[in-house]
């Protein structure tokens, strides 16, 4: 987690000074650990040295994103390919990176609770279907897996 950790610790706010990446409060550590589900890298079992772990917290919760950026060390790291800086963001929820036991967490908050429900289908899909080589030895790819992600995200009709 070198380079994003590289990358977090050199955001600067609109007046152009640094934003120091600290550990968040004890209070959103709490919200983790009772509501937060892990997906992404971690739960699919393909992380590396540099994942982050990618903890979804349901719409039911009571924080919000500008919560956590002002008042609990969260920190947005916008996409900006001039410094490779390739962030995921798709419509239908907002996320923001924390400090949590020294460890980068990568925030993901659904708009709603439809939106919810496709990220933890989509969690499970990838889960079941990891079971297969050949699409274990592919989801290592990010860009594959990322793809594959938002075809099960697409998939769900809210019966599944």
């Amino acid at each position: 987690m070198t380079i994003l950790r590289e990358k977090l610790s050199s955001i600067t706010n609109i007046t152009g000074d640094r934003v120091e990446f600290k550990e968040t409060t004890n209070t959103l550590k709490t919200i983790i650990k009772k509501h937060g589900l892990l997906t992404g890298s971690y739960l699919f079992d393909v992380q590396n040295e540099e994942s982050d772990r990618d903890i979804l917290i349901p719409p039911y919760v009571n924080i919000t994103f500008e919560e956590i950026i002002a008042q609990h060390n969260g920190i947005y790291l916008h996409e900006d390919e001039e410094n490779d800086i390739d962030h995921y963001f798709q419509e239908g929820f907002s996320s923001c990176y924390v400090l949590a036991n020294n460890e980068i967490v990568n925030l993901i908050l659904p708009h709603n609770q439809e939106h919810f429900e496709r990220w933890v289908y989509a969690s499970g899909m990838m889960v079941v279907h990891r079971k297969d080589k050949d699409f274990f030895e592919k989801i290592k790819n990010k860009e594959f897996r990322v793809e594959m992600f938002e075809k099960f995200k697409e998939e769900y009709n809210g019966n599944n």
